[in-house]
């Protein structure tokens, strides 16, 4: 068995987020889970982390990932469908009203037509949603609670919006994973359900756990 972990840089608000990403890598390598790290290798806006203000430069995507892969990581146009059995999909606070980047979103389709489950976690569920619209497969996955982010204008809005374009979105808290069984889908909210590094990482454990469930199934069938 061998995961594809799909990252999109380091960091809140321009880039995968950064404990989403480790606690994933940390279930995988717990349940000893072969994996490499992918992501796509272009220029990315940077975001200060603080402030949230654009800053007036950019970075390698690529480059940016391989600081939470440790420098094992590969370009995005060297994953192969046919070596992985599964993907995983940390969560990326990258502009909310844009679609999945193209490279990505043709990766996740690509997994969902050759019937491999795909693991998302907060905001990259959204990308696996719309990607998966685009070739009429109409995933169920949680963007966490309403009413934790209720006075987050911008966040409550997005999702308002997500909900308006019919994907099937879930209310779920961070420690709690939903399941797309008809599309070997699993998402769990992350942070966008709780501050809780320790409920965060409750989530991404059963995400993780039954991503593997899912992909042994799979490989038996």
């Amino acid at each position: 068995m061998k995961i594809g972990v799909l990252l999109s840089g380091c960091g809140i608000y321009d880039g995968s987020g950064i404990h989403e990403a480790v606690l994933s890598l940390l279930m995988l390598d717990r349940l000893s889970v072969d994996y490499e790290c992918f992501a796509p290798d272009n220029q990315s806006d940077v975001c200060n982390p603080i402030t949230k203000d654009k800053l007036p430069y950019k970075r390698n995507i690529l480059i940016e990932s391989a600081r939470i892969a440790r420098g094992k990581i590969k370009s995005l146009t060297e994953f192969r469908v046919k070596s992985f059995d599964g993907l995983v999909i940390p969560g990326s606070y990258h502009d909310l009203t844009e679609p999945a980047p193209a490279e990505i979103a043709d990766v996740i389709c690509r997994m969902a037509e050759a019937g491999k489950p795909i693991a998302a976690t907060s905001t990259s569920a959204i990308w696996v949603a719309d990607a998966l619209a685009t070739i009429d497969i109409q995933a169920k996955i949680t963007l966490g609670q309403l009413q934790y982010y209720a006075d987050n204008q911008l966040l409550n809005q997005w999702i308002q919006q997500v909900r308006l374009r019919g994907i099937n979105v879930v209310d779920a808290d961070a420690k709690d994973v939903i399941e797309d069984d008809l599309n070997n889908i699993i998402t769990t909210a992350g942070y966008l359900s709780s501050h809780s590094m320790a409920q965060v990482f409750e989530g991404i454990e059963k995400t993780i756990t039954k991503l593997i469930e899912m992909v042994t199934l799979v490989m038996s069938t």
